[in-house]
């Protein structure tokens, strides 16, 4: 685990936290050390049978990460004699003396190089194929991201584990009441749709702004778009259309969201609209399902597999075809069967299944 304070978690962070809390509850026959660099949050000692080891320098950069899983960590290893060696992040490690089980979420650098620093593009083409062949095991969260593997790293399929990820106990259907509060207090009392993540080029932001410009002048309707997530890119193309746009006063972002606030926007709004590029799993749309509300995503890598019959399909790279799903969504006649579909489908997820699943993974190289 490299160290976050646990009300920063995102994607890989809320994976790495639900599913070790729930391994360390369910196993106190065995010892865990959790890894960290820098200091640890106290709330990540999920019980008495885990030590945190907190070493220095903090991995923010490709030769800070060789330094970290090609030194420090099989170094620690070693001095405290452990048995297996367990990473929920893409790293793994070239030096260890122990079987190592590693969670590769998705392939996106590979697939959108361009959208990375070219240190860190040239640290995981170089690495990622030597991750994988030597990890004694593969975790991934879909099965799109585990035939990815096997194609781009020349991986065995039997060698990879899928673990589907899960969804918050904190994101659950509202009544219609606490909609209206929740409209009033995010959407200036309007209906909206809604996008949670970071404003990363992978995710299209840009395409979903000129789309949804081009629906507000097609539709005439009142409802806006909110986009929860970090602003960390807030650049390049993306501003380009927002500044451009006609109706962006209907666009709301509202930055980072604790948990506790973002489950309650994502269940007052009308639908999720998350057209990414690419996705390993798409976390959102489960959350989303998990509130009944339904979801506009993109027809292309994992999304149509977590979404199911439960959403409304477009092409990523066609802004009218964008357009076109934000009409129909709009719409909807049976939008109550289709919540109804995002109940069923989100009921084959829960991080409970996750970590039974995650932990026979371990198992198997014990």
């Amino acid at each position: 685990m490299r160290g976050m304070e646990m009300n920063q978690l995102e994607g890989i962070g809320w994976f790495t936290h639900e599913v070790m809390s729930r391994i360390v509850r369910w196993h106190p026959e065995y010892e865990f050390l959790f890894l960290f660099d820098r200091s640890a949050d106290p709330a990540f000692r999920y019980g008495s049978n885990v030590k945190i080891i907190e070493k220095s320098p903090r991995s923010r950069h490709p030769l800070l990460w060789y330094l970290w899983f090609e030194h420090i960590v099989p170094s620690i290893i070693r001095k405290e004699e452990a048995d297996l060696f367990v990473s929920t992040e893409m790293y793994g490690s070239l030096h260890l003396s122990v079987p190592s089980l590693i969670t590769l979420h998705d392939l996106s650098i590979l697939h959108y190089p361009e959208q990375v620093k070219w240190s860190i593009r040239k640290y995981f083409f170089h690495y990622y194929p030597l991750f994988a062949a030597r990890a004694d095991r593969i975790v991934t969260v879909s099965e799109y991201s585990k035939k990815d593997i096997e194609k781009k790293l020349k991986v065995p399929g039997e060698k990879v584990d899928i673990v589907y990820n899960g969804a918050h106990e904190a994101y659950h259907p509202v009544d219609v009441a606490t909609r209206e509060q929740i409209k009033t207090e995010f959407a200036d009392g309007k209906e909206y749709f809604l996008y949670v993540g970071s404003l990363h080029p992978r995710k299209n932001i840009d395409r979903l702004l000129a789309a949804f410009d081009r629906y507000k002048r097609a539709s005439g309707s009142e409802k806006k778009l909110l986009l929860a997530g970090r602003k960390a890119w807030m650049t390049g193309d993306i501003k380009k259309v927002y500044e451009q746009m006609e109706h962006r006063t209907d666009v709301h972002f509202l930055g980072y969201q604790p948990i506790s606030s973002l489950a309650r926007i994502v269940a007052g709004a009308w639908a999720l609209t998350y057209v990414s590029l690419f996705e390993g799993f798409g976390i959102p749309l489960l959350e989303a399902m998990k509130c009944s509300v339904p979801c506009l995503t993109s027809n292309v890598s994992s999304m149509p597999e977590v979404a199911g019959d439960a959403a409304i399909l477009v092409d990523p790279f066609n802004i009218e075809d964008i357009c076109q799903g934000l009409m129909k969504i709009d719409k909807l006649e049976n939008r109550d069967k289709l919540a109804a579909r995002c109940k069923a489908q989100s009921d084959k997820f829960s991080w409970d299944q996750t970590a039974i699943r995650f932990w026979e993974s371990i198992k198997s190289l014990t």
